[in-house]
């Protein structure tokens, strides 16, 4: 098969200066950071590999950065809010101050700057802008190989510079892969031996991420109250029940299934009257408390499941705290509700909440 490939992208003028350790305000970048972003900028396209806490933001941001000084556009695609406005702060800090956000958030843009943060579901808006697009550079490249996707990312027709970055940068599929890497080109230690394939344990062993230890702790599970007797909890009484409804009651407390209907509602209605109070309390524990799992099932949506086995889960506060006391140094704990942070600062003796 005879063919001819024509490329129409616009000429990339010349080679854009060498990244250096001190390339961005108030940092010094590591060998490594330096050694990409110029390969990078050397081949033009290419698919980076960047663990988490290798500094990929940082090396986005020399490249940009060097791009932009030359008078060349780039658009940054990301798949969420939060990543958009942490980058744009980045290279706000770096001095590419026309840079820009579009989000579902923001105004549809009406002028061209040089920099644009976008997520992929609000690249619709930037449609009229993608044309003027010297550079393309995708997060989570590896999550940009659905049909929506490539149709967005095809569109950067003058693109000359295209980058994808990932922790994990392929999948399994074989399709999906290839046409990652014709959109993006292949590993960049692929086209560039120098450059070293980086793993988190290579960082741990040059001392920029630390050796992390992760130990899970089962978490005790509480019960869930309820104000009405037990024996209200049903929609009706054992004694009126079908039987196949009592084998299930009965089932999901662990309870043998076999016998007459009226043997199996008399031990559903013994089982009611053994559930036990709340200890200084009005209130008793839920009748399917003895499995936590129908407990939780029962609530509806996981929200509810993280505020009861978290939040309002004071044996794991504890359980917590007992943990500190046994450690030593600085510590912190991150938390992901507010409330939740108040209540282990009053557990735990000198903390503080920010």
């Amino acid at each position: 098969v005879e063919y001819t490939i024509t490329d129409k992208r616009p000429d990339g003028g010349p080679p854009p200066p060498p990244v250096i350790p001190n390339s961005l305000d108030g940092l010094v970048m590591h060998d490594y950071q330096v050694a990409i972003a110029n390969a990078c900028l050397r081949h033009q396209r290419a698919v980076v590999r960047c663990p988490t806490g290798s500094g990929k933001t940082l090396i986005i941001a020399a490249i940009v950065r060097t791009l932009e000084r030359l008078g060349m556009r780039t658009v940054i695609l990301f798949r969420t809010v939060l990543l958009v406005d942490q980058t744009y702060e980045v290279l706000i800090r770096q001095g590419v101050y026309d840079v820009r956000c579009n989000t579902g958030q923001t105004d549809k843009l009406v002028t061209t700057p040089m920099v644009i943060c976008s997520t992929i579901a609000s690249w619709h808006k930037l449609e009229p802008h993608v044309k003027d697009a010297t550079c393309l550079i995708v997060d989570e490249c590896h999550r940009f190989a659905t049909k929506k996707a490539l149709k967005c990312l095809q569109s950067f027709v003058a693109a000359r510079y295209r980058f994808g970055f990932s922790a994990t940068p392929w999948i399994d599929e074989p399709l999906k892969e290839g046409k990652l890497k014709g959109l993006f080109g292949p590993l960049i230690s692929q086209l560039d031996p120098s450059i070293p394939d980086l793993s988190t344990s290579d960082l741990q062993d040059r001392g920029i991420l630390a050796h992390a230890m992760c130990f899970f702790y089962k978490v005790p599970w509480v019960a869930l109250e309820c104000e009405t007797p037990p024996e209200q909890q049903l929609e009706v009484p054992p004694e009126q029940m079908k039987v196949v409804e009592l084998r299930a009651h009965l089932k999901s407390l662990g309870q043998k299934v076999s016998g007459t209907k009226a043997e199996l509602a008399e031990r559903l209605s013994a089982m009611l009257q053994q559930v036990p109070r709340v200890s200084g309390s009005t209130s008793w524990r839920t009748w399917q408390g003895t499995d936590p799992y129908k407990d939780y099932a029962n609530m509806g949506k996981w929200q509810k499941v993280e505020e009861h086995c978290i939040i309002e889960n004071q044996a794991f506060h504890e359980q917590v705290a007992r943990l500190v006391e046994g450690l030593q140094g600085r510590i912190l704990i991150l938390v992901k509700r507010v409330e939740h942070g108040h209540i282990l600062n009053q557990c735990i003796p000198g903390s503080h909440f920010l």
